[in-house]
Protein backbone atom coordinates (compact mmCIF):
# COMPACT_ATOMS: atom_id res chain seq x y z
CA UNK A 1 0.00 0.00 0.00
CA UNK A 2 2.89 2.31 0.85
CA UNK A 3 4.43 1.59 -2.53
CA UNK A 4 1.23 2.50 -4.40
CA UNK A 5 0.82 5.67 -2.34
CA UNK A 6 4.41 6.76 -2.96
CA UNK A 7 4.03 6.04 -6.71
CA UNK A 8 0.85 8.12 -6.75
CA UNK A 9 2.60 10.97 -4.96
CA UNK A 10 5.53 10.79 -7.41
CA UNK A 11 3.21 10.89 -10.45
CA UNK A 12 1.23 13.79 -8.94
CA UNK A 13 4.37 15.74 -8.13
CA UNK A 14 5.71 15.18 -11.67
CA UNK A 15 2.41 16.29 -13.20
CA UNK A 16 2.36 19.42 -11.06
CA UNK A 17 5.97 20.19 -11.97
CA UNK A 18 5.23 19.85 -15.70
CA UNK A 19 1.92 21.76 -15.63
CA UNK A 20 3.43 25.21 -16.35
CA UNK A 21 5.32 23.77 -19.32
CA UNK A 22 2.18 22.22 -20.81
CA UNK A 23 0.74 25.72 -21.16
CA UNK A 24 3.83 26.78 -23.10
CA UNK A 25 3.61 23.75 -25.39
CA UNK A 26 -0.09 24.41 -26.03
CA UNK A 27 0.59 28.09 -26.77
CA UNK A 28 3.33 27.21 -29.26
CA UNK A 29 1.12 24.79 -31.20
CA UNK A 30 -1.85 27.16 -31.30
CA UNK A 31 0.35 30.07 -32.38
CA UNK A 32 1.77 28.19 -35.33
CA UNK A 33 -1.73 27.37 -36.63
CA UNK A 34 -2.98 30.88 -35.99
CA UNK A 35 0.23 32.82 -36.58
CA UNK A 36 0.20 36.19 -38.27
CA UNK A 37 1.26 36.16 -41.91
CA UNK A 38 2.16 38.95 -44.27
CA UNK A 39 -0.54 39.78 -46.78
CA UNK A 40 0.11 42.00 -49.78
CA UNK A 41 -2.51 44.69 -50.46
CA UNK A 42 -2.67 46.80 -53.59
CA UNK A 43 -2.66 50.52 -52.90
CA UNK A 44 -3.74 51.72 -56.34
CA UNK A 45 -7.40 51.41 -57.40
CA UNK A 46 -6.69 51.18 -61.15
CA UNK A 47 -4.11 48.44 -60.59
CA UNK A 48 -6.58 46.48 -58.45
CA UNK A 49 -9.32 46.79 -61.11
CA UNK A 50 -6.95 45.63 -63.87
CA UNK A 51 -5.74 42.70 -61.76
CA UNK A 52 -9.31 41.68 -60.83
CA UNK A 53 -10.37 41.72 -64.50
CA UNK A 54 -7.33 39.71 -65.57
CA UNK A 55 -7.76 37.11 -62.80
CA UNK A 56 -11.59 37.03 -62.72
CA UNK A 57 -11.71 37.95 -59.04
CA UNK A 58 -13.66 40.26 -56.78
CA UNK A 59 -11.97 43.16 -55.01
CA UNK A 60 -12.00 43.59 -51.24
CA UNK A 61 -11.40 47.22 -50.36
CA UNK A 62 -10.28 47.89 -46.78
CA UNK A 63 -11.00 51.52 -45.88
CA UNK A 64 -8.85 52.07 -42.81
CA UNK A 65 -7.38 54.64 -40.49
CA UNK A 66 -4.30 52.54 -39.90
CA UNK A 67 -2.46 54.75 -37.43
CA UNK A 68 -5.38 55.91 -35.27
CA UNK A 69 -8.40 53.58 -35.66
CA UNK A 70 -8.51 51.07 -32.80
CA UNK A 71 -10.94 48.67 -34.49
CA UNK A 72 -8.93 48.78 -37.72
CA UNK A 73 -5.89 47.60 -35.80
CA UNK A 74 -7.87 44.86 -34.03
CA UNK A 75 -9.34 43.67 -37.34
CA UNK A 76 -5.86 43.58 -38.89
CA UNK A 77 -4.43 41.60 -35.98
CA UNK A 78 -7.31 39.16 -35.44
CA UNK A 79 -8.58 38.59 -38.99
CA UNK A 80 -6.70 40.15 -41.90
CA UNK A 81 -3.26 38.87 -40.93
CA UNK A 82 -4.27 35.24 -40.41
CA UNK A 83 -3.39 32.31 -42.66
CA UNK A 84 -7.03 31.30 -43.20
CA UNK A 85 -7.87 34.76 -44.55
CA UNK A 86 -4.74 34.80 -46.72
CA UNK A 87 -5.59 31.41 -48.22
CA UNK A 88 -9.12 32.53 -49.10
CA UNK A 89 -7.99 35.91 -50.43
CA UNK A 90 -5.22 34.41 -52.58
CA UNK A 91 -7.78 32.25 -54.37
CA UNK A 92 -10.77 34.60 -54.62
CA UNK A 93 -9.85 38.26 -54.11
CA UNK A 94 -7.72 41.17 -55.11
CA UNK A 95 -7.01 43.14 -51.94
CA UNK A 96 -7.04 46.94 -52.02
CA UNK A 97 -6.02 49.01 -49.00
CA UNK A 98 -7.30 52.58 -48.87
CA UNK A 99 -5.84 54.37 -45.88
CA UNK A 100 -6.82 57.58 -44.13
CA UNK A 101 -4.00 58.00 -41.63
CA UNK A 102 -3.38 61.01 -39.44
CA UNK A 103 0.23 61.06 -40.52
CA UNK A 104 0.94 62.64 -43.92
CA UNK A 105 0.86 60.39 -46.96
CA UNK A 106 1.83 60.98 -50.59
CA UNK A 107 -0.53 63.37 -52.37
CA UNK A 108 -1.59 60.77 -54.95
CA UNK A 109 -2.69 58.32 -52.23
CA UNK A 110 -4.45 61.03 -50.23
CA UNK A 111 -6.34 62.20 -53.33
CA UNK A 112 -7.29 58.63 -54.30
CA UNK A 113 -8.45 57.94 -50.74
CA UNK A 114 -10.72 60.98 -50.73
CA UNK A 115 -12.17 60.18 -54.16
CA UNK A 116 -12.91 56.56 -53.22
CA UNK A 117 -14.36 57.47 -49.81
CA UNK A 118 -16.77 59.79 -51.61
CA UNK A 119 -17.54 57.30 -54.41
CA UNK A 120 -18.39 54.48 -51.98
CA UNK A 121 -19.93 56.71 -49.26
CA UNK A 122 -17.49 55.76 -46.51
CA UNK A 123 -18.32 57.40 -43.20
CA UNK A 124 -16.62 55.10 -40.66
CA UNK A 125 -13.64 52.84 -40.20
CA UNK A 126 -12.95 50.09 -40.80
CA UNK A 127 -15.30 49.62 -43.73
CA UNK A 128 -14.90 46.72 -46.12
CA UNK A 129 -16.44 47.04 -49.57
CA UNK A 130 -16.57 44.10 -51.96
CA UNK A 131 -16.51 45.07 -55.63
CA UNK A 132 -16.86 43.11 -58.82
CA UNK A 133 -14.02 43.37 -61.32
CA UNK A 134 -15.68 46.44 -62.87
CA UNK A 135 -15.70 48.35 -59.58
CA UNK A 136 -19.43 47.94 -58.87
CA UNK A 137 -20.27 47.40 -55.21
CA UNK A 138 -21.53 43.93 -54.30
CA UNK A 139 -21.69 44.26 -50.51
CA UNK A 140 -20.10 45.99 -47.54
CA UNK A 141 -19.42 45.52 -43.88
CA UNK A 142 -18.58 48.32 -41.46
CA UNK A 143 -16.74 47.97 -38.18
CA UNK A 144 -14.94 45.13 -36.52
CA UNK A 145 -16.19 41.67 -37.53
CA UNK A 146 -16.24 39.35 -34.52
CA UNK A 147 -15.55 35.65 -34.88
CA UNK A 148 -12.12 35.65 -36.46
CA UNK A 149 -11.19 34.85 -40.04
CA UNK A 150 -13.89 32.20 -40.52
CA UNK A 151 -16.74 34.61 -39.79
CA UNK A 152 -15.30 37.26 -42.11
CA UNK A 153 -14.70 34.64 -44.83
CA UNK A 154 -18.35 33.57 -44.53
CA UNK A 155 -19.38 37.16 -45.26
CA UNK A 156 -17.04 37.19 -48.27
CA UNK A 157 -18.43 33.87 -49.56
CA UNK A 158 -21.91 35.38 -49.72
CA UNK A 159 -20.55 38.00 -52.10
CA UNK A 160 -19.46 35.21 -54.47
CA UNK A 161 -23.14 34.72 -55.32
CA UNK A 162 -23.66 38.44 -55.87
CA UNK A 163 -20.65 38.50 -58.19
CA UNK A 164 -22.01 35.52 -60.14
CA UNK A 165 -25.42 37.17 -60.44
CA UNK A 166 -23.76 40.40 -61.53
CA UNK A 167 -21.82 38.67 -64.30
CA UNK A 168 -24.97 36.79 -65.40
CA UNK A 169 -26.80 40.13 -65.66
CA UNK A 170 -23.97 41.48 -67.80
CA UNK A 171 -24.14 38.42 -70.06
CA UNK A 172 -27.92 38.84 -70.42
CA UNK A 173 -27.46 42.52 -71.39
CA UNK A 174 -24.90 41.59 -74.02
CA UNK A 175 -27.19 38.88 -75.45
CA UNK A 176 -30.03 41.39 -75.94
Amino acid sequence: MKKILSSLLLVSATALALLPFSRLWADESSQSADAEVEIVWEKDYDTAIAKAKAEGKRILVDFSGSDWCHWCKVMDKEVLSKQAFKDYADEHLVLLFIDTPRKPQPEKLARQSQILKNKYYIDGFPTFVVLNSEGAELDRRSGYVRGGPSNFINFLKVTEYAAAASSNDDAAKIAQ
